[in-house]
């Protein structure tokens, strides 16, 4: 959804959307494929338990239970730099998607308004700070 709300940045849309699209798919698909082979031949599925720590996080248990515990930290890191790279990639494509809807008037005119180089700033920080506000309601008032 985020490639497809960046449009209006290429030069020739009509061309390099389905490309763009179908190409992240396919690298996409590609790299979970690879990673479910060699972790599948690293564990054996008698050793997979459905249990909450095995579960967790899958590839540092497989890591773990072929001895290479140095590993955990990198693909840990990893994990935490991948999910902050997708939720900033989200948070960039959103702006656009509000004003396109203020100017089809689904949403409040005033968030469609364009002000000169900061055109979305008061969106970007209401996004910035919904979902972390939204995460620590959830962890206060969980059970």
């Amino acid at each position: 959804m985020q490639v497809t709300s960046l449009a209006e940045e290429t030069e020739k849309p009509q061309r390099d959307m389905p490309l763009g699209i179908i190409g992240s798919l396919l690298i996409a698909s590609v790299v979970y494929v690879s990673v479910t082979l060699v972790v599948t031949g690293m564990v054996p599925f008698t050793e997979i338990t459905n249990t909450d720590q095995h579960m967790a996080a899958p590839l540092v248990y497989a890591f773990k239970f072929v001895g290479d515990g140095w590993a955990t930290m990198i693909i840990s890191v990893g994990s935490l730099l991948g999910l902050t790279t997708a939720t900033l990639t989200c948070l960039f494509g959103q702006p656009r998607i509000f004003y396109r809807m203020a100017v089809d008037v689904s949403q409040p005119q005033q968030r469609g308004v364009a002000m000169g180089e900061a055109r979305s700033h008061g969106c970007c920080v209401l996004l910035g700070l919904c979902p972390p506000c939204r995460a620590c309601c959830r962890r206060c008032f969980a059970n």
